[in-house]
């Protein structure tokens, strides 16, 4: 894998996302953001979760990194781009619900 800008920049705010999760003494949500950091998705588990910014996810739906760009992809085929601080409120999301 080549290790372009974006890439770099994507998980630069990866990092810091982790950070202000570890200020926060939230150690669940560390948890799915390293495993999303590491393994470049993260899945809903068998649940329905509103996220604080009032989204909903559910099963199916996953956030997908594809080189250094974020994507919400829903279980009905549709899929968005989205940014550092939505990944972070559905790694959270996800962590308070297990």
């Amino acid at each position: 894998m080549t290790m372009t800008a974006k890439y770099l920049e994507s998980d630069l705010s990866l990092l810091q996302s982790i950070s202000r999760a570890k200020q926060e003494q939230d150690e669940k949500a560390v948890e799915y953001l390293i495993t999303f950091r590491n393994g470049n998705v993260v899945h809903v588990p068998n649940c329905l979760i509103e996220l604080r910014n009032g989204q909903y996810v559910g099963s199916g739906d996953y956030i997908h990194n594809l080189d250094g760009t974020f994507y919400l992809c829903s279980a009905n085929g549709s899929t968005k781009m989205v940014d550092a601080d939505f990944v972070y409120e559905f790694c959270r999301g996800i962590a308070y619900h297990l």
